[in-house]
């Protein structure tokens, strides 16, 4: 009996002592980050907002816009051999130009935004040269077929610093994405590279989102002042839409603009944390759009507008098809315009059709990432769905889809659409898919845009 009550306090101080162990490490672990890291920002947000002169942007009669979902490489690529198609149709409001010289603005989610940040950075002047046209759209394709998994790996390994401030400082796996982006594709370039492109009208105005785990809201990267440009009060525009918006439209545009002035609708950029975004990278933007829960996690820049940071996750949290950005934009811009102005957004979407899977296992998505996956994949089908919907209401506003799913074989293609990695196969079904879709689509696109 003895024993036996011996034996009973031992596992009884064993399990106390293990318990805590557990909470004398967590604390201990808290500690440790909160006051025992180094502040080391890879990302380099600096102090001090700068505004900038602003190119003239939704500004025409017809505005023309190109919106990317995410979806890793898939994305990226299908929305290259998508664009490169757009180069080979005239412009119907600009004779002499192609429709992709007259996109206005490009707008871009997680795996979209590497292929957004591309066309920007490194597209020619104009699309007036086919020789120039070709090497251009050969060397675009050809990068959006980067495995940037395995290119992660080779610099995470030849750069042993990182593994050791990944614990000891508060470096995360997302910078090492964005110094991957760097090295590969964007080769130091920043947003006030992009900003002279723009404003020469060598580049659209690139819009790159990103969703603060904060908040909720989007975070957009952007030259654009996003206070000024996104900000309106759903009032004064349809107190105004009389002057900007046929008759047969007024109840839809109300309904959009109420929609659209709600908080979880309006973003943030670097205004709002007092940031200069011309010395930031292009690809730290894309890193942090693409920063997919888990791996590689969510990015922090410093807030200088208060004492804190803020932390940004994949932008498909808030909104995956880049269309949000493009609307807003519009609609910020309507309600100071004294005339009629419509907008058509070609949005490139590469979300697949939800099928039922792991119905066989009832422990089906016990798994963290297989739960995070399926449920960035149903509000992603969900958001894509809504937006289509809701802003084809009004005349003034026409989202053509330039859907994957659409394509005659797209079901030849495999899983894993975000993945930033993808197999010649995939990629060569991709571009026929993109050809084959702007090819379906070209009579219904020329005709929206005409004046």
């Amino acid at each position: 009996m003895l024993k036996r009550w011996i034996k009973l306090a031992l596992a009884a101080v064993a399990a106390l002592a293990l318990t805590g162990c557990v909470i004398l490490g967590d604390k201990l672990d808290q500690f440790r980050w909160t006051f025992m890291t180094l502040p080391l920002y890879v990302f380099d947000n600096v102090p001090g907002y700068k505004p900038v002169p602003e190119p003239p942007v939704m500004d025409e009669g017809v505005n023309v816009a190109i919106a990317i979902s995410g979806g890793g490489s898939r994305s990226a690529v299908f929305s290259s051999a998508v664009l490169e198609q757009l180069a080979y149709i005239p412009d119907p409001r600009h004779p002499g130009r192609t429709l992709l010289d007259g996109v206005d603005v490009i707008s871009a989610v997680s795996g979209g935004s590497l292929s957004a940040a591309y066309f920007s950075t490194y597209k020619p002047a104009d699309f007036s040269n086919q020789d120039v046209n070709v090497e251009f759209f050969q060397r675009y394709k050809s990068n959006m077929t980067t495995d940037f998994h395995m290119r992660g790996v080779a610099h995470y390994l030849t750069h042993p610093w990182e593994a050791v401030s990944k614990y000891y400082t508060r470096y995360r796996f997302v910078q090492t994405l964005g110094e991957t982006f760097d090295q590969h594709i964007f080769k130091g370039n920043t947003f006030g590279y992009l900003h002279d492109r723009e404003i020469a009208g060598e580049a659209p105005v690139t819009i790159i989102n990103a969703t603060s785990m904060d908040t909720g809201k989007r975070f957009i990267f952007s030259n654009l002042n996003v206070q000024q440009n996104w900000a309106f009060d759903p009032a004064s525009l349809v107190g105004n839409l009389s002057r900007v918006a046929p008759a047969s439209d007024r109840a839809g545009m109300t309904l959009l603009a109420q929609t659209m002035a709600q908080p979880i609708f309006q973003p943030f950029g670097f205004d709002a944390i007092n940031s200069d975004i011309g010395a930031f990278r292009v690809a730290h933007a894309v890193a942090s759009s693409c920063a997919y829960p888990v791996i590689p996690g969510p990015s922090a820049l410093v807030n200088y507008a208060q004492t804190g940071y803020i932390h940004l996750a994949d932008g498909g949290v808030n909104d995956n098809s880049g269309i949000d950005s493009a609307v807003g934009l519009y609609m910020g811009h309507l309600a100071k315009s004294g005339k009629r102005k419509r907008l058509v957004v070609l949005a490139v979407n590469v979300a697949s059709q939800m099928e039922p899977k792991k119905t066989e296992n009832p422990n089906g998505y016990v798994s963290s990432i297989d739960y995070i996956d399926r449920a960035s994949s149903t509000l992603g089908t969900r958001a894509q769905t809504l937006a289509t919907v809701m802003y084809n209401a009004p005349h003034s506003v026409n989202i053509i889809p330039i859907n994957l799913t659409d394509a005659s074989y797209h079901k030849q293609l495999d899983s894993g659409a975000t993945m930033l990695a993808i197999s010649e196969r995939d990629a060569l079904t991709l571009i026929n898919a993109g050809v084959e879709l702007v090819s379906r689509n070209r009579d219904r696109i020329v005709s929206a845009v005409k004046p």
